[in-house]
């Protein structure tokens, strides 16, 4: 099946992890676009968007990913913008990489990590993307929707326990313990981090959501 290209900076920026998750490779196919032609700048939006949906207990769906987002060609990469919109999902979006040098850093893997068929898209440098929004009727009351526009999730580095948790990662240690959270400064005793971590997993599994994965994290990042 050959090669594919990667760049580590869809590892350490975008919070990119292999196996590719089936939201992404749904996005992807979509546009016909292949993952090698994504600027990191696209797909970090892309990672977050799916790490809010499911911080919130929902299924991303593409349907509400197109109502934020545009695919939108800038030679030779393919990235995600903001739709000219009066809501965000997402705030504080990264506008740069932070390594200016991330094209000169990547690798080649074997096709066959990705599952299925990957496009390329053949595009011509003053070539223009026709990515019209999708019917308001469509999403306007789609449950994930509503919630996003309610409030936007910051978009930070996502720790690799949370990336586990929301089922984007499978790097995690030890297989026969779940993620948990501690602060960074004066030290939060191991049996609260423990209390938290059960809470938090019975709240996002038998309610709506008022104390999820979500508010978890960005309770965290106040500290």
């Amino acid at each position: 099946m050959g090669k594919l290209t990667l760049f580590s900076d869809f590892f350490k920026f975008c919070n990119f992890r292999l196996p590719i998750t089936k939201f992404c490779k749904i996005v992807l196919d979509h546009y016909c676009v292949h993952i090698s032609q994504l600027h990191p700048l696209g797909l970090v939006k892309l990672r977050q968007f799916e790490f809010a949906c499911a911080a919130l207990g929902h299924i991303p769906k593409l349907i509400v990913f197109r109502a934020f987002f545009v695919l939108v060609w800038k030679s030779p990469f393919f990235t995600f913008d903001r739709r000219d919109t009066d809501v965000s999902c997402l705030r504080d979006i990264p506008t740069s990489s932070k390594d200016k040098d991330w094209k000169k850093k990547f690798f080649y893997i074997d096709a066959c990590v990705i599952p299925g068929e990957m496009h390329w898209r053949d595009m011509g440098p003053k070539d223009k993307v026709k990515d019209d929004s999708p019917s308001e009727d469509a999403y306007i009351s789609n449950a994930l929707y509503t919630r996003l526009c309610g409030r936007p999730f910051k978009c930070p580095m996502i720790p690799e326990g949370a990336l586990v948790m929301a089922g984007m990662s499978l790097l995690w240690h030890d297989i026969k313990q779940y993620p948990s959270f501690r602060r960074d400064d004066e030290g939060m005793p191991v049996f609260l981090s423990i209390i938290f971590t059960v809470i938090l997993k019975i709240t996002c599994m038998y309610t709506s959501g008022e104390w999820s994965l979500f508010d978890f994290v960005e309770f965290c990042q106040s500290y």
